[in-house]
């Protein structure tokens, strides 16, 4: 649930969710617990959970885009999930593009706060080898979410064959394409595209993290992930934008 009492996305994924793995009671608050990863240090403030309450703060700044390999600054957008005032100023911020289940064209952001310069140039590297996050998942979100977020009218197997797809072929250096600022907003997802995007920024942030820490760097608490994707003009997005 937001803070002002408007169901957020996960909680939609798991009223979703057939029983008895949705049902109330310990394995469900285990379950969260276990897709919460944002929630690990207070001290994160993240603008983005995977839990029930979806904090949405003021907007800020300028952000560091990882695009074709190189660093430039970009204003912050309504696209966007906003940063409160002051909160963090030194962020960089990697994109790709990736396919929801219905077609629609999205952008994932993964903004890293509180990193050296060689630690993101480390997690860049890691991005540019999208194959061996998958193999380091190692099948690990696939099964969470088979086992803890299985939708009956859902294609889990079908939607996570996808998004483990997806994950190989990042294309970080390409960025967000020629996709414009003024392209993106904030598109209501179904029942599938829940799915997809959960698990698709779970298994990159978990597998990243992972390879970062075998190389000594411990980035736990330093990765916010954010997704706009392309809105048709006076669309439903455009109209009544839906935050995650």
């Amino acid at each position: 649930m937001t803070a002002d009492g408007i169901p957020d996305a996960l909680d939609a994924l798991l009223a979703r969710s057939a029983p008895p793995t949705s049902a109330p009671g310990a394995k469900l608050d285990a379950a969260i617990d276990a897709v919460v990863a944002q929630t690990r240090a207070p001290a994160r403030l993240r603008r983005f959970r995977w839990s029930r309450r979806s904090v949405v703060l003021t907007a800020i700044g300028a952000t560091v885009v990882v695009t074709g390999g190189a660093l430039a600054a970009t204003a912050g957008a309504g696209a966007w999930m906003p940063w409160a005032p002051g909160m963090v100023t030194d962020r960089t911020t990697m994109e790709w593009q990736v396919t929801w289940p219905d077609g629609t064209l999205c952008v994932n952001r993964l903004t890293a706060t509180h990193m050296s310069d060689a630690d993101v140039a480390a997690a860049v590297q890691i991005l540019r080898d999208p194959h061996v996050m998958v193999t380091e998942d190692g099948g690990k979100v696939r099964q969470l979410f088979l086992t803890d977020f299985a939708l009956p009218d859902v294609d889990m197997e079908g939607v996570l064959d996808r998004v483990y797809d997806s994950v190989e072929h990042l294309d970080i250096d390409a960025g967000r394409g020629d996709l414009k600022e003024e392209d993106l907003g904030s598109m209501p997802p179904s029942a599938e595209d829940d799915v997809f995007k959960f698990s698709h920024m779970r298994l990159v942030e978990d597998s990243l993290v992972a390879l970062l820490a075998k190389q000594g760097i411990d980035a736990h608490n330093n990765f916010t992930p954010d997704t706009a994707c392309v809105v048709a003009p006076g669309g439903p997005a455009s109209q009544t934008p839906k935050r995650y």
